[in-house]
């Protein structure tokens, strides 16, 4: 396992609810409560392959749990409708997004889990990928071929 310590940038913790059909309008009447991002399918600038989007978010800082915290918060009251969307077809995920380099790390303890799994919803992760400038430094966090690392 790799010994290096650095984190994801520019970290976002998001409730995305997402649809080709997903009119941000009528959910945000439905919800009642106002979203930070709504996208109508096919929007400009797009969603994700051009679905409807309506998300809660938290933005910034280097620390993930307080974004984590602050988006449970809010969407806590909704846990009962969002089980709904879902079975209605709608995908609805906790997302995880940041800017990531070579080797970085994103822990997620055992109460950070917990705090997101209260919303039942799955956890995703988005990641903006910089990419490394030689192959071999691609592949340097895998064990030597030789073996010698089990020893």
């Amino acid at each position: 396992m790799s010994s290096h310590t650095a984190t994801w940038d520019s970290l976002g913790v998001a409730l995305l609810v997402t649809g080709p059909d997903l009119d941000p309008g009528v959910l945000t009447r439905r919800l009642g409560v106002v979203p930070d991002l709504a996208r109508m399918p096919g929007q400009v600038p797009a969603f994700r392959d051009g679905a409807g989007c309506w998300a809660l978010r938290a933005v910034g800082g280097s620390e993930l749990a307080p974004l984590v915290r602050a988006v449970v918060e809010r969407a806590r009251p909704l846990r009962g409708e969002l089980g709904v969307l879902r079975e209605e077809g709608y995908r609805v995920a906790l997302d995880i997004s940041g800017q990531v380099y070579h080797r970085e790390l994103l822990i997620l303890d055992a109460a950070l889990l917990a705090s997101a799994g209260e919303l039942g919803v799955p956890i995703s992760f988005s990641a903006e990928v910089t990419r490394v400038g030689d192959e071999e430094g691609f592949w340097d966090w895998l064990p030597p071929a030789d073996g010698s690392h089990r020893a």
